[in-house]
């Protein structure tokens, strides 16, 4: 299947309609120390017996420029969700994404702008921020629709300090292989402290990733990170719930499994396009 949308003869609009049918978001909460809901995030999966199938197509995407026809496709589907649970939210959007497709993304957003808290738009680390200009005046843009800003993955890929300072954005999420060498490394640990420095000077709010243990959890909140996400939070699932209250979390991890054609269709036969 990932060899059919990435076929050198297959024209924009047939992959564009390929890709609506095999890309679908899962949600996966963001909660507070004591566990409310702070969003959901929807991130992108696909139809395939692989349940890593996803990130293969991002990166393809990205170097086969069609990355555009993924962000439209699952944000509309996310933002469609979260109207219908009511329900804060948010979605990943590529650099290149937001170069290209600015006006169609400003008209999804301005649909979202009644969201509870505003829909989160988090742009993602894959693709260094070339013209900070444009991006910034895009960021200020969606704020007039009462959306958020975030910056995804920073301390990896291509966000560091120097990019949240340049786009101040509402959240700062830092990067699970960063989260993970706090835990045991002390030159982690002072780069945590500068994040959260800046993160302060600007009133950007604090997510940590990767949160797979509980014990990483109880870490971070002595350094005074206010939110976080991962398994332990809680697991990406097809639907986002009603008047979210805290979910039992677990300490155990779940692997992630296959989305094929018979599952999708029980679980996500609202979203799906035939």
């Amino acid at each position: 299947m990932l060899a059919d949308v990435t076929a050198s003869n297959m024209d924009r609009p047939s992959l564009d309609s390929r890709l609506n049918r095999m890309c679908f978001p899962v949600f996966q909460p963001i909660r507070d120390r004591d566990g409310k809901l702070f969003y959901y995030e929807g991130c992108v999966r696909v139809i395939h017996r692989d349940p890593d199938a996803h990130a293969e197509l991002l990166g393809i995407a990205e170097k086969l420029d069609f990355v555009d026809l993924i962000d439209l496709t699952v944000s509309a589907k996310v933002v469609d969700h979260a109207l219908q649970a009511n329900t804060p939210a948010g979605f990943n959007l590529s650099v290149m994404t937001i170069e290209r497709r600015a006006d169609e993304l400003m008209s999804l957003i301005a649909r979202a702008r009644h969201l509870p808290g505003g829909v989160v738009v988090e742009i993602t680390e894959t693709v260094a921020i070339k013209n900070v200009g444009l991006i910034a005046d895009f960021c200020a843009e969606l704020r007039k629709w009462n959306a958020r800003v975030a910056l995804d993955d920073v301390g990896t890929g291509n966000f560091e300090v120097q990019d949240v300072l340049a786009l101040r954005p509402d959240i700062v999420k830092i990067a699970m292989p960063r989260t993970h060498q706090v835990m045991r490394d002390v030159a982690a640990r002072a780069w945590l402290r500068s994040i959260m420095a800046v993160c302060n000077s600007i009133n950007a709010d604090v997510v940590a990733e990767g949160i797979d243990r509980l014990e990483y959890r109880e870490s971070l909140r002595l350094w005074n990170v206010p939110y976080f996400q991962g398994y332990a939070i809680g697991m990406p699932q097809i639907l986002m719930k009603q008047n979210d209250q805290e979910a039992a979390p677990t300490s155990e991890m779940a692997a992630p499994t296959a989305v094929n054609e018979s599952n999708t269709n029980v679980l996500y036969r609202a979203e799906r396009v035939a």
